[in-house]
């Protein structure tokens, strides 16, 4: 039986609880570091400053050990909800407000698992275009009791209306799986009109880049809802959710892991970039955002169009930055590869092919290696010898 989430209290105490820490625009977290509360004063687009926000319920907790980001929530009131949302760094409530609106698109992606060994019970979600203090949102959400797969339209306590609902039993829940949601302005032929805007998401097995490209939710978000029940989203913010809800009597949990957030501008695709980054007489650089590569050592993998900085050099010894060498896109053969030098101490590109950089530092003041000079140096007085013989 699908359970449905009927929050009362909770969800507009959740939104309440939000208004100053909305989600940013363009944001990546691994949490490899184990860590959710960073410098809650400044914003790291490669590991933000996560709050955990809790409502109703007997239980809650949050762990993010393990490379993941757990939030297990408990109750035997009726329904406990569990937020998550990166800040931004802002802590003033009346600029803090950092949405993402409709003039582009935009997605949240995440790897969602189960624990294993616990009922399959609650739901694991994402807040679209949340307004955390009107308290309205899209929500889109997949309960694990029974696989139920839906998006929805939530104003405060009030989970609205439904729309593309239905069953998926494909998804693996111990090991995890991928869940997408995209907002996309373009969802016909003129994206200035509000009602071309569509909401779809998605969900697959596997790998990030192991989708297919096909969306089981596509929704124009204007016309297809309920005119009497639906106040059309054109911005917000977005949080990551774990929902429980119980009959009379019962306990029921959710315990959901997260990991590989990904929340940014644009449109997420199947196809990846790999970046390769080299180092000749430098220790170290700063790279953001900084994810994996399933090769690992040198390599970075990004979703296509991906823009990314490289910047912050660490010479070795005396050396200084002396410059960078993009090459690529592709392989060599390829008639758009092409090798560029830049001396500006921060680099900015875009995945749009594979590219190999290399970060070159050399001697200060532009001398030469000390090796290198004590051979010169010594040409230069058997030269001197000779002449004077």
């Amino acid at each position: 039986m699908r359970v449905r989430y009927t929050l009362m209290l909770g969800l507009a105490g959740i939104f309440c609880a939000l208004a100053s820490t909305s989600a940013h625009a363009n944001y990546w977290d691994e949490f490899d570091d184990a860590e959710i509360y960073e410098d809650p004063n400044v914003f790291d687009i490669d590991d933000p400053c996560w709050s955990i926000y809790k409502l109703i319920g007997s239980t809650w907790d949050w762990d993010p050990n393990g490379g993941e980001l757990r939030l297990h929530a408990s109750t035997v009131f009726g329904a406990a909800f569990l937020g998550a949302v990166a800040e931004d760094g802002d802590t003033d409530a009346n600029t803090s407000q950092t949405w993402y609106d409709c003039t582009s698109p935009h997605y949240i992606l995440a790897k969602v698992r189960w624990n294993p060994g616990l009922p399959d019970e609650g739901a694991a979600g994402f807040v679209i275009h949340g307004n955390f203090v009107t308290w309205v949102a899209y929500i889109h959400d997949y309960q694990a009791d029974d696989g139920w797969y839906e998006l929805i339209w939530v104003d405060g306590s009030d989970f609205k209306e439904t729309r593309g609902g239905y069953t998926r039993n494909d998804l693996d829940e111990p090991n995890g799986f991928w869940m997408l949601a995209q907002f996309d302005p373009n969802g016909g032929a003129d994206a200035n009109d509000p009602n071309n805007h569509k909401l779809r998401t998605a969900a697959w097995n596997e790998g990030k880049f192991d989708w297919e490209g096909g969306y089981d939710i596509d929704l124009y978000i204007t016309t297809a809802w309920d005119p009497n029940e639906f106040a059309y989203r054109d911005e917000g913010g977005y949080a990551i959710t774990a929902l429980c809800s119980a009959h009379t009597g019962d306990t029921l949990m959710c315990d959901v892991k997260y990991d590989h957030i990904e929340s940014r501008w644009g449109y997420f695709t199947n196809v990846s970039r790999t970046l390769t980054v080299k180092l000749k007489d430098c220790s170290s650089l700063n790279l953001e955002p900084n994810l994996a590569h399933p090769d690992g050592g040198d390599k970075r993998r990004y979703t296509q169009g991906t823009s990314i900085v490289l910047d912050t050099v660490v010479p070795v010894g005396n050396k200084v930055f002396k410059k960078w060498t993009v090459k690529g896109p592709n392989e060599s053969s390829d008639p758009l590869y092409q090798i560029v030098s830049d001396t500006n101490e921060v680099l900015y590109l875009t995945m749009d092919g594979n590219y190999l950089v290399k970060a070159t530092c050399k001697c200060g003041g532009g001398g030469i290696e000390p090796f290198a000079g004590m051979v010169l140096l010594v040409l230069a007085l058997a030269l001197t010898v000779r002449r004077l013989q």
